[in-house]
């Protein structure tokens, strides 16, 4: 689980191989979209995500059955297929590359965006993320 607050993280993630360039781009227009939102007086290098309970999260492989950092109606942490995200949303990037973006909002002053590359977890998790993204699975696809 790799945790996005500050824009040096998208560079440090990149520059430590943990993120693919196709990810790059996208994750840096979606921070930068958020700090406009969000603060128009602070230069988005000095901008922090963190002071507005922002946060996005890259989810690898290994993090297909880790507790999520959020806590659910019944107070406890869920696994990313047992959550109930404000929604799940496929996003088509260039090169043939895909995203799910999925959102949380455990509470009205708190915002988490959870991003997964597509064909990047197990087969249980890609079927759940498609379905949460509205997308019909067809029986024996992996």
């Amino acid at each position: 689980m790799l945790i996005i607050t500050k824009i040096d993280h998208i560079m440090k993630l990149h520059q430590s191989g943990k993120l693919p360039r196709f990810g790059l781009h996208y994750l840096m227009s979606q921070y930068l979209d958020f700090a406009a939102g969000l603060n128009h007086s602070t230069p988005p290098d000095d901008f922090s995500l963190e002071e507005h309970s922002y946060q996005m999260v890259v989810l690898e492989r290994d993090d297909a059955d880790c507790v999520l950092p959020i806590v659910s109606l019944f107070g406890t942490k869920p696994i990313l297929t047992e959550s109930h995200p404000e929604y799940v949303e496929l996003v088509e990037l260039s090169d043939d590359h895909s995203m799910y973006r999925i959102c949380y909002m455990p509470d009205n002053e708190c915002f988490l965006m959870f991003y997964v590359a597509k064909g990047s977890m197990d087969a249980d998790v890609e079927r759940w993320l498609a379905e949460q993204a509205g997308y019909p699975v067809e029986e024996g696809v992996q």
